[in-house]
């Protein structure tokens, strides 16, 4: 029987067969089974504290955060089980926004995914918010989930309903 041995830069082996690194992959959720508020103007980071899946360790528990470990694209898909807390039979313009953000920034630059919700007048249902896209990220570089509020009410999230997950792609 032959040896088979690695060609580091093509990732194959001599019969050339692709090799499958461990790849760095997490989904995780919350574990509150009750209403997080967020006050108007405010944002905070959801907890998302529950670790289904985490090949690397690369997502933190505790600071809910997903730290990259070596440089590339990453596919991130988060779903934010999200309601508002004010608005008039006319639409008094309340809304808020679940992200994603790199590095902690709050400016909507490249590199932030969000979605928007609200604007259901008064007695707003709740919603399911899903944002799906690709981030390039640095070494260290690192990526959490957030809720804000506008427009004079407050947003609030369900937990154990709220998670994310993302993976490298090369």
């Amino acid at each position: 029987m032959s040896k088979l041995y690695v060609d580091e830069l093509h990732s194959k082996t001599t019969g050339g067969a692709v090799i499958m690194p461990n790849k760095p992959a997490f989904a995780v959720r919350g574990s509150n089974t009750g209403w997080t508020s967020v006050a108007d103007s405010n944002e905070i980071t959801i907890v998302l504290d529950v670790a289904n899946i985490n090949i690397g360790n690369h997502f933190n528990t505790s600071t809910y955060r997903f730290t990259a470990p070596i440089a590339g694209l990453y596919q991130f898909n988060a779903m934010g089980y999200v309601r508002n807390n004010g608005g008039t039979g006319s639409d008094s313009g309340t809304y808020g926004y679940v992200r994603l953000r790199k590095n902690g920034s709050t400016a909507n630059e490249v590199g932030t995914l969000s979605c928007i919700f609200g604007y259901l007048n008064s007695g707003d249902a709740d919603q399911v918010h899903t944002i799906a896209g690709i981030m390039s990220l640095a070494v260290g570089d690192y990526v959490t989930m957030h809720l804000n509020s506008h427009g004079g009410g407050t947003s609030e999230y369900y937990g154990v309903q709220c998670g994310l997950s993302g993976y490298l792609i090369g």
